[in-house]
């Protein structure tokens, strides 16, 4: 699994690399044009990316003009993370990126075993977050259990990455 993970990874930063981007910065683009404007500590603990390094990432991309930090009205110790104009087009691009990539990925599976893939990668995901302590016991039962009786895979976010 882990090899499987890292020739994703790998994958997913050649194709962004025409962007200047890797997957780490694409990732961050994506939520914040799902989700944005957020703060950076809600970005880190989604995409469980620590944040020194997401700071980082941020920065290069504030530097790019595609992100920009706003004050946080209801804080003002807070920077919310927006889309510039400029980002909104650029995330565009790395949603189109990602799409093309996850079709390439999923070539020569049949329909039946995308959605197997999907619901094992799920409850692969509920198994983890119940060994890191996110879900106890039953929430993680519920998960697989929840997967295993739904035909069809959850609906994918804007982008995954």
């Amino acid at each position: 699994m882990l090899d499987t993970g890292r020739l994703i990874r790998a994958a997913y930063d050649h194709r962004f690399a025409g962007l200047g981007l890797n997957l780490t910065s694409a990732s961050i683009v994506a939520y914040v044009r799902d989700y944005g404007p957020v703060s950076q500590t809600g970005i880190a603990a989604h995409l469980r990316i620590g944040k020194a390094a997401t700071g980082s990432a941020i920065d290069k991309l504030v530097d790019r003009g595609v992100l920009e930090r706003r004050s946080d009205p209801a804080d003002r110790r807070v920077w919310q993370i927006a889309l510039t104009d400029e980002g909104e087009r650029f995330a565009s691009a790395v949603v189109d990126l990602d799409g093309q990539l996850g079709a390439e990925l999923r070539r020569d599976m049949s329909r039946d075993e995308r959605q197997l893939l999907a619901r094992m990668l799920s409850k692969l995901q509920a198994n983890s977050r119940f060994s890191l302590g996110e879900l106890s016991e039953d929430e993680r039962a519920d998960a697989c259990a929840s997967q295993a009786t739904d035909p069809t895979p959850e609906p994918r976010q804007k982008a995954t990455t």
